[in-house]
């Protein structure tokens, strides 16, 4: 059964002076299909170890009366001109987001197999891709990106 369409790049690590078996392979695929395809794909290659993520956790949110106390002013700023912190009782809470936004910062994002050694990780969020159509994409390009100096 077809779970849906993917585009996909193969990258092999194989030049004439490095042979490593080391290989890549890039999925892109609609958003919707994702959860999906990704448990499909962690059963096919057996990776079902989860890789411990490495991300930083803020502190716990503030309640209203913290963030009251945090904005209350000192004595030498009274009767000077300020810029108004919030609209009141109107004011609307600002959303803090952790990690990418959509998954839990605590589930991981990388699983690995002990029987074939592979490694899949979850990029989403993390990676763009554009599509630039028309005729002046190319000169967009040129004007936003430089080419990076080749080292060795």
């Amino acid at each position: 059964e077809m779970l849906g369409p993917v585009t996909f790049i193969w990258k092999s690590e194989r030049t004439p002076s490095h042979t490593s078996e080391s290989r890549q392979l890039w999925i892109w695929l609609h958003p919707m299909l994702k959860q999906d395809i990704l448990e499909e794909l962690k059963a096919a290659c057996q990776c079902v170890e989860p890789i411990k993520p490495t991300i930083c956790t803020p502190g716990p949110l503030l309640t209203t009366s913290e963030e009251k106390s945090q904005t209350e002013l000192p004595d030498e700023k009274i009767g000077k001109k300020r810029k108004r912190k919030d609209d009141g009782e109107n004011a609307k809470p600002v959303k803090k987001v952790i990690g990418d936004g959509t998954r839990d910062p605590h589930q991981p994002s990388s699983w690995i197999s002990a029987a074939t050694g592979i490694i899949i990780s979850d990029l989403t969020m993390e990676m763009n891709r554009l599509r630039l159509i028309g005729p002046l994409s190319h000169s967009i390009l040129t004007e936003a990106l430089k080419a990076a100096s080749v080292q060795t």
